[in-house]
């Protein structure tokens, strides 16, 4: 029963970006907790799952995920966090991300 409620707690929730991240979308799984994420942006970085989201999540190619960016390492970042259906849902109704990033 609690695990329930913390499921439905955790789908409530939505992360928004901040000032050193971006929305990526997942193009290519290359092993070892490494990705590439097409970016808002028109970048392709090379992204680090971290510790934390790799042993709770199981991310595909063409999800939504929130990028890290690296300050000394431009093409580089690191995935925080994953989306599922309805927070995209959510983002798209709050205008947080564009309809045609996601096609």
């Amino acid at each position: 029963e609690n695990l329930r409620k913390l499921k439905r707690i955790k789908d409530r929730t939505i992360l928004n970006k901040d000032n050193d991240q971006i929305y990526g979308k997942v193009i290519k799984l290359l092993g070892n907790c490494r990705l590439y994420v097409l970016c808002e942006d028109g970048i392709t970085r090379l992204c680090h799952i971290r510790g934390k989201l790799k042993k709770n999540t199981w991310i595909v190619e063409n999800d939504l995920v929130l990028v890290s960016l690296r300050d000394y390492q431009e093409d580089k970042g690191d995935v925080i966090y994953k989306y599922n259906e309805k927070q995209i849902t959510d983002l798209k109704k709050n205008n947080e991300i564009n309809n045609d990033f996601l096609i």
